[in-house]
């Protein structure tokens, strides 16, 4: 404690070097993608306070001190990359055509059902519909693949720490869903891609999902009309096995 004009101030125990060494020891010792914020809390609270401060964890340190003890540390929430990602959001003709596409979208919006907060909960407001219309539903169809040496994307790295992950993918699955706001995930399909597992998922494999996924749409919402919104892929830019290719 430093008692300096009128103010005293007190020294942060992150300062004193055996409480720095104990951390550092705790964080050392958890594999970096087992390395959480959950994790370094509990030890803070319920292992180091006891020991160093005489305090319990309903003293605790707020979240906020505890991320600038990892900074002190040395230790920043880092990104692994493991190959080459090209995020194409930004591109001039997907902002060009982002403008329309989300008018379309807005413009078809009132012919829904859509779910207002009320009192904490949600309650559902059905469409005002002219005579001849049918009620919209949107549908979103998505794809994500889910290998065995995905691993975290973020971890807690200390700085210059290096992580190895194997080369390769490992063992995959693979899923083709379509969702709806009323009943979620509606349709879906499962496959482990690969020239010796199921084969890899063709713009013909979505086709053939999407014949069975409109008659399940039609079963469960019967008299309405669905609206249905395509995961960007390259899959799906193929072009008929007898179509003219101009280049």
């Amino acid at each position: 404690m430093i008692n300096q004009g009128n103010h005293i101030k007190v020294k942060s125990l992150i300062h004193d070097e055996d409480v720095r060494a104990a951390c550092r020891t705790f964080l050392r010792s958890v594999k970096p993608d087992e390395r959480s914020f959950q994790k370094w809390k509990e030890y803070v609270n319920f292992e180091l306070l006891p020991v160093y401060a005489n305090l319990t964890a309903k003293t605790g340190f707020k979240d906020t001190t505890l991320y600038r003890w990892l900074s002190i540390l040395g230790f920043d929430y880092t990104q692994i990359k493991k190959g080459v990602y090209e995020d194409g959001h930004e591109r001039s003709d997907v902002v060009a055509y982002r403008g329309p596409y989300c008018a379309e979208l807005l413009a078809l919006l009132p012919r829904s059902t859509q779910w207002e907060e009320q009192n904490g909960g949600l309650v559902e407001v059905t469409p005002v519909l002219v005579p001849g219309e049918e009620e919209i539903v949107f549908v979103v169809q998505d794809e994500s693949a889910f290998a065995a040496n995905d691993g975290k994307k973020l971890v807690y790295l200390q700085r210059g720490e290096k992580v190895l992950r194997p080369k390769g993918n490992g063992k995959s699955l693979m899923i083709s869903g379509f969702n709806c706001q009323c009943h979620g995930l509606f349709h879906h399909i499962i496959i482990s891609p690969g020239k010796n597992s199921d084969g890899w998922w063709t713009c013909e494999n979505l086709i053939d999902q999407l014949g069975d996924a409109i008659k399940e749409f039609d079963r469960i919402h019967p008299n309405k009309t669905g609206v249905w919104i395509f995961d960007h892929s390259m899959n799906h830019l193929k072009k008929p096995v007898d179509g003219l290719v101009v280049s």
